[in-house]
């Protein structure tokens, strides 16, 4: 199960994505504030929703962990997928991120990520201990995965029940 290297996972790549992102980014003639807008577009109405900040947005490179939704919505906005950033593994299926469009929001489905690992584990007569140590993360991490999900970490999940990370992906209207 997984793509691990050994016994060393191999993650989603921040630099590599942010490196990308703003190669994107220049090559559409857009300032970070610009990207932040458009990114927050579809929520821009609701006060209860804080836009996306360009600082945010610009510093992500220099972050060792990101906010799993503001990654998804900045692949959305690249027209990319989050494997494509995770050195050995392929696009899984070929499953992009879905546009919804206008007035709606892309979050991750995070019970429909702990149900699948938990079906996993299950399946397979692991306690979450041996999860833990299968996917190389603290026990708590492993479980917590139903209250969020960030990266880089959140790619091991979905590598080790061998799924696309689209397809933890919910729409939100807005």
């Amino acid at each position: 199960m997984g793509s691990a290297t050994g016994s060393t996972w191999v993650d989603f790549d921040i630099c590599a994505f942010h490196a990308e992102f703003d190669r994107v980014r220049q090559g559409r003639g857009v300032t970070w504030a610009e990207v932040a807008r458009q990114i927050s577009a579809p929520f821009a109405h609701r006060r209860d929703i804080p836009p996306v900040s360009p600082s945010t947005l610009s510093g992500m490179a220099s972050r060792s962990g990101l906010n799993g939704n503001i990654v998804m919505s900045a692949l959305r906005w690249m027209g990319e997928q989050p494997e494509s950033f995770v050195a050995g593994t392929s696009k899984v299926g070929g499953t992009p991120i879905p546009d919804l469009g206008p007035r709606h929001l892309l979050r991750w489905d995070t019970k429909a990520l702990y149900a699948a690992v938990d079906g996993q584990r299950q399946a397979r007569g692991l306690s979450w201990a041996q999860v833990a140590r299968e996917v190389g993360l603290p026990v708590g991490v492993v479980k917590g995965i139903v209250r969020s999900v960030g990266f880089p970490f959140v790619m091991r999940f979905t590598r080790w029940v061998d799924r696309p990370a689209a397809s933890f992906m919910t729409d939100v209207p807005v």
